[in-house]
């Protein structure tokens, strides 16, 4: 079993060093308990946050190793969320070596990292074609950094009574000089996983402040353009300052970068979530939910949380679902509650005319991705955003007419 803390070079760079030895010093009481707790068991550190037990298997050992080490680093501090995470590889074969045994492990650690309701995995034969291309995404993302490969594409919002745009949302897409266009699942669970995440969200919301500016500067009246801020962003105490900077910087007004948190980073640690998106609205922040009722959501949990807009999944409006019926009839329930609690509804991946009719019906106020498989480039997007004007994709190309 190889245990770690998921993302334990955060803690060092948000809270310290000294921090991060005595979180270290906790993880490993936690595996002097574990180790102890066998009569046949080799354990011990092996490097950074990084653990290794070796003892007879069974499945009810590892869920009570995992539990305990759950409940343990749960106690430990309230200002940030503590994951670990176990890989296991179940040794069948004495004649394979400690290292090749360690490396499955880890491959199985790394599957499980990034997934927030899963904190263990066993070691299969396909973890290794995973690993390869990560491993090369690894080695790959500071140069495509640098080298400006990852570029923000836009996609429109709609207000859906006047059908007109509205906004848009940034959605990051790796340019590859050799693959081609990467799509972020591709990717971003990796970055997720190594940390890499963050240094990516701030490059991506310096372009799309950018890319305001530069309509503002051209004498256009923009709408807000959206970025999605990862979990990572919002357990480091310096977002609030970072993102105040950089609209200072770029000299637009907050109201104009929309921020998407994921309702699923939100339940992680609401106390500390409620307290930073407090401190983003009172700057001018507009705050969005994105995917909710994809996760652990409670209508009822909403009065509690400082959104001004909500965004509905996708899956809610699958057409080919068996239950096409009764998700639509919980999507009107949400919408409607949504709306004594005045917040505006965003619904997500519309894509035909018949989706639309139906959310009219229920009093939708918006939609996303009514052309979704026609992505606009930002690049050619700076037309889109003139006010009064009702602007369509021509074709399945990138050149944007008016009607």
């Amino acid at each position: 079993m190889r245990f770690d803390i998921d993302k334990f070079s955060l803690i060092n760079s948000f809270w310290g060093e000294a921090e991060g030895d005595k979180l270290l010093c906790f993880a490993a009481d936690i595996v002097r308990e574990t180790g102890n707790g066998f009569d046949i068991c080799t354990f011990g550190r092996i490097n950074s946050d990084i653990f290794c037990i070796c003892f007879p298997y069974s499945e009810e050992a590892v869920k009570t190793i995992v539990r305990t080490a759950r409940e343990k680093l749960a106690s430990y501090g309230a200002n940030y969320y503590i994951k670990p995470a176990f890989g296991l590889y179940v040794i069948d074969d004495p004649d394979v070596s400690v290292e090749a045994m360690y490396e499955r492990a880890s491959m199985a650690a790394a599957t499980c990292k990034g997934r927030y309701s899963k904190y263990y995995e066993l070691y299969n034969a396909s973890m290794a074609k995973e690993l390869e291309w990560e491993q090369y995404v690894v080695n790959n993302m500071k140069a495509a950094l640098e080298n400006g490969e990852f570029v923000p594409w836009i996609q429109p919002k709609y207000e859906l009574r006047s059908q007109k745009p509205c906004g848009g949302e940034a959605l990051v897409r790796w340019e590859h000089p050799g693959k081609g266009v990467i799509l972020p699942s591709k990717f971003i669970p990796i970055f997720e996983r190594n940390g890499f995440v963050t240094k990516l969200d701030y490059f991506i919301w310096g372009e799309v402040c950018g890319l305001l500016k530069k309509w503002i500067d051209e004498g256009r009246d923009p709408a807000p353009l959206s970025v999605n801020i990862s979990r990572i962003d919002m357990y480091n105490p310096n977002s609030v300052q970072i993102l105040n900077e950089l609209v200072k910087k770029y000299g637009i007004p907050p109201s104009l970068l929309n921020l998407e948190l994921t309702e699923s980073a939100y339940m992680d640690n609401p106390e500390v979530m409620r307290e930073l998106l407090n401190s983003l609205r009172k700057s001018g922040f507009t705050i969005m939910m994105d995917d909710f009722g994809s996760g652990y959501s409670s209508l009822n949990t909403l009065k509690d949380i400082p959104v001004d807009i909500l965004k509905i999944d996708m899956n809610f409006i699958k057409d080919d679902a068996a239950d096409a019926g009764r998700s639509r009839t919980i999507l009107a329930s949400v919408i409607r509650m949504a709306g004594w609690l005045d917040l505006p509804v965003i619904v997500e991946g519309v894509e035909t005319e018949q989706q639309v009719d139906f959310l009219k019906e229920i009093g939708c106020d918006f939609v996303q991705g009514i052309i979704s498989a026609n992505l606009w480039r930002s690049r050619n997007m700076s037309a889109l955003w003139k006010r009064k004007k009702l602007f369509r994709l021509s074709g399945r190309t990138t050149k944007i007419s008016v009607k």
